[in-house]
């Protein structure tokens, strides 16, 4: 795992990156319900992503809180370019859905988003919608990790390429419509 120093000439908010070569992740153990949510309150998943691959796996996980089969969220960039999300309760069954129209490509710094306002989920690409979907389900499990890179049970969906500046914001629906990409850390 290489962390690398930037400035704004390298990411977009000029901060920190971190460099993932497909082989590592970052994880945090997590033993509390702050990051559990309501099946109509609101929340943002977001960050910077500059891919170096794409192709070659089905799926390269940017961040997610998932053990085993109890799914709480996962944020994917699929190899076709697309933004793939699960969501789950945080025990057993899981829903998935991918955004359409815009995609992310290899070599480019995109911030990507999804956001629950209520029961609607939107995919968001550079601050363009990119698809909306159902999402009136409740997550909770207090004791699943947060991670970045890749899940946390070996090497299953690992990227390449830099995230920066990943954060997840329960109780507020940060983006409710198209927006302007931030120019400064979240």
């Amino acid at each position: 795992l290489t962390v690398t120093i930037s400035d704004t000439s390298t990411t977009p908010v000029g901060v920190y990156s971190v460099d993932f070569d497909g082989n590592d992740a970052l994880s945090w153990d997590w033993n509390s319900s702050s990051m559990d949510w309501g099946s109509s309150e609101s929340l943002t998943i977001e960050a910077f992503v500059k891919m170096d691959v794409i192709a070659g796996r089905t799926y390269h996980s940017i961040i997610n809180r998932w053990t085993g089969s109890n799914y709480s969220f996962g944020l994917d960039i699929k190899n076709n370019g697309n933004l793939f999300f699960y969501f789950g309760s945080g025990a057993g069954s899981i829903n998935t859905t991918e955004s359409s129209g815009n995609t992310i490509a290899i070599n480019r710094w995109y911030h990507i988003a999804v956001v629950k306002n209520g029961t609607t989920g939107t995919f968001y690409i550079d601050g363009q919608a990119s698809g909306t979907f159902t999402w009136n389900l409740a997550s909770s499990n207090s004791t699943q990790p947060l991670n970045v890179g890749n899940l946390n049970d070996g090497n299953s969906y690992p990227i390449d390429g830099k995230i920066s500046d990943a954060r997840v914001v329960i109780g507020t629906a940060v983006y409710t419509g198209n927006f302007t990409v931030p120019a400064s850390p979240l």
